[in-house]
């Protein structure tokens, strides 16, 4: 089986992370998962985990106050167990955690994400994926989904999907975004027709000018020449006229 790639280093040099810590400790979680390694001991675990944070990144974890563990002044007796030997991996994470990990502040996470519009061309899909992860901090626990749902009616670029959802009762937000979809996907549909139908008005007016031009550009070629030169039945000759016209259509095509 081949090896799975670790995540990308947290901070190999000095400076501030390309990844913000929340989703780099999700990517290193995943990989220990993936990798069969969350059954390792704590020290693998920790020696990984460090060993991803990048020099700079053990260099400033080893900087750190590291947690000490109170030491047991009970021996341990045979109808008594012994305390738990405290996890190192899960101390290490505390410690980044609180390190790299920003204060949160409630009122200004709620205020991004009320500020979060829909952009311009911008999927329903992508932006409710987007608010959903603005409300990580905003602590809307149970309320998360009637909030994006409510965000998601209040901020659309589109009015027919906002006429839509207003129309709808009960509406949750699965349901908010199933038709969203549906009415994305019809319009879509309509502007790609109505673009098929222009182009073809236009070609059809292109060529009616591009004939209605060489007519006349014969017309003032073979006008002039003596009467006893003139075709019957040619673009001059008047009784002939709508006759000629097919096979000059003929002739330019």
């Amino acid at each position: 089986m081949q090896a799975i790639p670790p995540p990308i280093q947290f901070l190999p040099k000095p400076g501030t992370p390309s990844t913000p810590w929340a989703q780099w400790k999700q990517l290193s979680m995943n990989y220990l998962l993936a990798s069969d390694l969350l059954t390792a001991t704590p020290e693998r675990k920790q020696a990984l985990l460090l060993h991803s944070l990048g020099a700079e990144g053990q260099r400033i974890f080893y900087t750190l106050p590291q947690p000490v563990p109170p030491p047991s002044t009970t021996p341990a007796t045979p109808t008594s167990s012994a305390p738990a030997t405290p996890d190192i991996f899960e101390q290490t994470l505390q410690i980044l955690q609180s390190h790299f990990q920003p204060m949160v502040n409630v009122v200004a996470e709620r205020f991004r994400f009320r500020k979060r519009a829909q952009l311009p061309g911008e999927s329903v899909d992508i932006y409710s994926a987007s608010l959903r992860q603005l409300t990580k901090y905003c602590e809307f626990n149970v309320f998360t989904d009637e909030m994006i749902r409510d965000q998601l009616v209040e901020k659309t670029t589109s009015s027919r999907i906002q006429e839509r959802l207003l129309l709808e009762k009960d509406l949750t937000l699965g349901k908010a975004i199933d038709i969203a979809r549906h009415v994305e996907r019809a319009v879509r549909e309509a502007r790609e027709l109505n673009t098929t139908t222009h182009q073809a008005g236009f070609i059809i007016l292109y060529i009616s000018y591009y004939l209605i031009d060489h007519y006349y550009s014969l017309y003032n070629i073979t006008c002039h020449m003596p009467a006893t030169y003139i075709p019957i039945g040619s673009a001059c000759d008047p009784t002939g006229l709508l006759l000629s016209l097919p096979y000059l259509y003929y002739y330019i095509i």
